[in-house]
């Protein structure tokens, strides 16, 4: 099995912060309406939570080593917590789109009207 240095992980995971914040500045995204995006973002979400327990079911592995030590009911308020997390993150990322970029965004709507 391939053992990944704390230092790899670390740079794995920061570089995707990165470079979604880069794209965020320079890319204006025209975000969907507060519920469907909240309903995407939760789907996507529990897929993720999905896939996470398929990896657990196939291989007794779990790939968060918290999840171990939680208990059942543990575990499912910490995978609730998840899904809402992602929902404020697609709240975060549509107030920052917004803010960044009102000028471009205003005349869409302008032409768009």
């Amino acid at each position: 099995m391939f053992q990944q240095t704390s230092w790899g992980n670390h740079m794995k995971h920061s570089f995707v912060l990165l470079f979604t914040c880069l794209e965020m500045y320079f890319v204006c995204h025209k975000y969907p309406g507060t519920i469907r995006g909240s309903l995407i973002s939760s789907a996507v979400a529990i897929l993720y939570l999905f896939w996470v327990l398929v990896i657990y079911m196939v291989d007794s592995f779990w790939v968060y080593p918290i999840l171990k030590a939680l208990s059942l009911p543990s575990r499912l308020l910490f995978f609730i917590c998840i899904i809402g997390l992602y929902c404020i993150f697609f709240f975060i990322g549509k107030i920052l789109n917004s803010k960044l970029h009102i000028k471009k965004l205003t005349k869409y709507h302008l032409n768009v009207v």
